[in-house]
């Protein structure tokens, strides 16, 4: 039986808990600024994927704890990837969307863009998808859920753009959805 541990120095562990033993350790190369995990890895098919502070997206075979492959996303990943139906979404904070890419990690397309609009996002911070493939998109800086078609079209789910506080759709910032 494995588990994963993962640790804010730049180390993903696989520990065998039926004899509380550590198979192996895969290391984020700390000469990059920003080169720890801050959030779970994505875990699905023995791989493990997990996003770094300094924008690396690390695959890992949970098998012998190898890199599969890295992908440079360019930002810091503040968020964890989420699976679903053969796909990976990956919020991109600093650029106001979520990309989606294939399983392999080949991109397909982002949704959003910075702004205030139905299709916009701004600082999103976590992603849902439905069992429809609709995407759930927590706004942060928008105070607001936007929810995207696979098409891409974009409408606000829950909130009001730029009100936040406690009365009636008003939801503050937004940090996740499930």
């Amino acid at each position: 039986d494995m588990a994963c541990a993962f640790g804010s120095l730049g180390r993903l562990h696989s520990i065998d808990h039926s004899e509380l033993s550590l198979n192996w350790t895969y290391k984020t190369d700390r000469s990059r600024k920003g080169a720890f995990f801050k959030e779970p890895p994505l875990i699905f098919n023995n791989i493990a994927i997990i996003g770094d502070g300094s924008g690396l997206l690390h695959v890992v075979d949970l098998k012998t704890g190898e890199m599969i492959a890295e992908y440079d996303l360019l930002n810091p990943i503040s968020e964890p990837p989420v699976y679903s139906d053969g796909y990976v979404y990956v919020v991109d904070y600093s650029n106001h969307r979520i990309k989606k890419y294939t399983r392999e990690l080949a991109y397909i397309r982002s949704f959003g863009s910075n702004g205030t609009g139905a299709s916009q996002l701004k600082n999103p911070r976590g992603v849902a998808i439905d069992k429809d493939g609709t995407i759930y998109v927590a706004d942060y800086s928008n105070y607001r859920i936007v929810k995207f078609s696979a098409s891409g079209e974009g409408e606000v789910f829950i909130g009001t753009t730029g009100i936040t506080g406690a009365g009636p759709d008003s939801l503050g910032n937004v940090y996740d959805v499930a």
